[in-house]
């Protein structure tokens, strides 16, 4: 009879009889091996919460006025790879079926990635942008200033900027904003803007890029998205919050995959 590397569970060659006695010690040892993962998960989180303060930390994060946002901005995720897409996230109009986009490589700021947004048809516009539609965070921005910080770059002058645009239910306009153009010179520019979200507001949409029907042809790099509340905008900081979550649950699966092993015998 074999037993497995890790655990030491009895496995029954093809001409031996089964015993119940062994396949109970496994369940016993499966039992037992499972409870002191689970006992340690539960005193991992809880020396997590005591000495780093875990729920404090991320209330901070979602209290923080400088607080990104835009999940994403720095267009590091790609659809789990897929980079015929839009960056996770975003959404974009195309305009035209011969206007291009993608994850570009060369050409970007904090991560390795920006995206091009490249227009071939003349007569059309292309965006991308992202709505921010969580009423918990319209909520506590309304009456308040927010301000957009976008990174664009360029050679097409005068025709390409970010927008802000705040809408009520039923999907009017209630108030806009647009950062100064980009001048064309084919480097990477911060371009800022801000506005006071009105009362009735219950969606923004952030244009991290806009290209506009009247310009000409050409590639735009954008990188960098950040919308903060507060009057001046910063440098691009990430999602804090979202970037907590997303690496508690990391850890939190770690151990789940752990168990799921032990239960196979792995």
């Amino acid at each position: 009879m074999q037993t497995t590397t890790n655990y030491g569970l009895k496995k029954p060659e093809l001409t031996d009889n089964v015993k119940v006695s062994d396949l109970n010690d496994n369940a016993d040892a499966i039992d037992a091996q499972m409870k002191s993962n689970a006992d340690a998960i539960a005193a991992h989180l809880a020396n997590n919460a005591q000495n780093n303060n875990v729920h404090g930390l991320k209330s901070l994060f979602s209290r923080q006025q400088f607080s990104n946002f835009i999940i994403n901005g720095d267009f590091l995720l790609w659809n789990n790879g897929n980079t015929n897409q839009w960056p996770d996230g975003w959404t974009g109009v195309q305009g035209d079926v011969s206007n291009l986009y993608g994850r570009e490589t060369g050409l970007y700021l904090s991560s390795p990635y920006s995206v091009y947004i490249t227009k071939v048809k003349t007569n059309s516009a292309m965006s991308i942008y992202q709505d921010i539609t969580n009423m918990t965070i319209i909520s506590r921005l309304i009456g308040k200033q927010i301000s957009l910080s976008t990174n664009i770059a360029t050679a097409i002058s005068s025709n390409v900027y970010g927008i802000i645009i705040c809408y009520n239910s039923e999907n009017s306009v209630l108030a806009t904003a647009y950062t100064p153009y980009h001048t064309g010179n084919g480097g990477f520019q911060q371009l800022t803007t801000t506005l006071t979200v009105p009362s009735n507001t219950t969606k923004i949409r952030v244009f991290g890029g806009y290209i506009n029907t009247t310009s000409s042809h050409g590639s735009v790099y954008v990188d960098d998205v950040c919308l903060v509340q507060g009057s001046l905008p910063v440098a691009f900081a990430r999602n804090m919050e979202r970037e907590f979550d997303a690496h508690l649950a990391e850890n939190v699966q770690q151990f789940k995959d752990q168990e799921i092993l032990l239960w196979m015998g792995v």
